[in-house]
Formats: structure tokens, C-alpha cells, sequence
């Protein structure tokens, strides 16, 4: 992903019912340019997910992007 400032960033991991079954990068304060995260999934189930990033810049602005995953075992 690529941040056009610096960001504290946030990574959810959401289910299809909902329910937040991972919060990753919490609260990481990251500079602008390009980053990638390598998210380890041993401990969840095959199935359909969504990942939320969440991206809010010093001046309290937030960039919420929000994308569909299938995880296959």
C-alpha cells in the first residue's frame, strides 16, 4: 500500500458476519511512500474475509480502504 503522508496505520481482518477477528499494524505510526505487511493467517479458517486499512493522517484526517479476501487452506 501506498500512503500519500504520514499515517498511523491500522489493519483489521473482518469475517463474514462482522466480527473483527484480527486488529494487525495497531496504531503504527508510518511515513509516507510505499509499505507492504506480510499477514499471517495459520489461525484463521478457510472462508471470505475483508481487510480494512485504515490510514489517519496527523491532522486527524482518515483513509479507509476496504477490499474482499478469500482464504484458501
Amino acid at each position: 500500500y501506498n500512503l500519500p503522508s504520514n499515517a498511523t496505520v491500522t489493519l483489521k481482518v473482518i469475517d463474514v458476519t462482522g466480527k473483527v477477528v484480527r486488529t494487525e499494524l495497531s496504531a503504527d505510526a508510518q511515513t509516507a511512500g510505499d509499505h507492504s505487511y506480510l499477514f499471517n493467517a495459520n489461525d484463521l479458517s478457510s472462508g471470505t474475509y475483508v481487510y480494512e486499512l485504515t490510514a489517519t493522517q496527523p491532522n486527524g484526517q482518515s483513509i479507509v480502504l476496504s477490499k474482499k479476501m478469500t482464504l484458501k487452506k
